[in-house]
């Protein structure tokens, strides 16, 4: 069994957790826009269309359209407003296979001249549970390669918010 400990949320891992409210934002203002556009347009081209009854169903469609997207943003997102909202995280100690240090290449470094180097530069790994982490060179240099790796989840969402030397 793996060391497991509750952490109170710091400043830079509620950051991290509001970071990932991107795509639930970016994702249904890809579908508001557009949706509202087709209806102005259809609305604006055949307007008797949207007419029942003597009742233009225009904005009604618009509002429509407005709250699936917003239903969309609030259900792509709860996991991660849970997760600040309980203000801890799940902490696990697990124990380190291997670290390693890899020279690597910076992609389009060396096409401005024949002859010009690749830019190099190193990353650094911790390979735990036969999965391969990158990490910072400062937790690297910090851990032992027969020691302990904290990794840090939030509860609900269960994102890796950090991995850091334990403490």
């Amino acid at each position: 069994m793996q060391d497991y400990k509750k952490v109170p949320l710091t400043k830079s891992d509620i950051r991290t957790l509001k970071l990932q409210f991107r795509p639930g934002i970016l994702f249904p203002l890809m579908l508001l826009v557009p949706g509202v556009v087709v209806v102005m347009t259809i609305a604006n081209i055949n307007p008797e269309l949207f007419l029942i009854a003597g009742i233009d169903l225009t904005w009604l469609l618009i509002i429509l359209v407005i709250g699936l997207t917003a239903l969309m943003h609030f259900n792509m997102t709860k996991n991660y407003r849970a997760d600040i909202k309980n203000k801890v995280k799940n902490v696990f100690l697990k124990p380190i296979q291997k670290l390693e240090e890899k020279r690597d290449f910076e992609a389009g470094s060396g096409t401005l001249y024949v002859g010009q180097e690749m830019n190099a530069f190193k990353t650094y790994y911790v390979i735990v549970d036969n999965v391969r982490h990158r990490i910072d060179e400062e937790v690297y240099k910090e851990l032992d390669p027969n020691g302990e790796v904290a990794f840090h989840y939030a509860p609900v969402s269960n994102y890796l918010i950090n991995i850091d030397r334990p403490e």
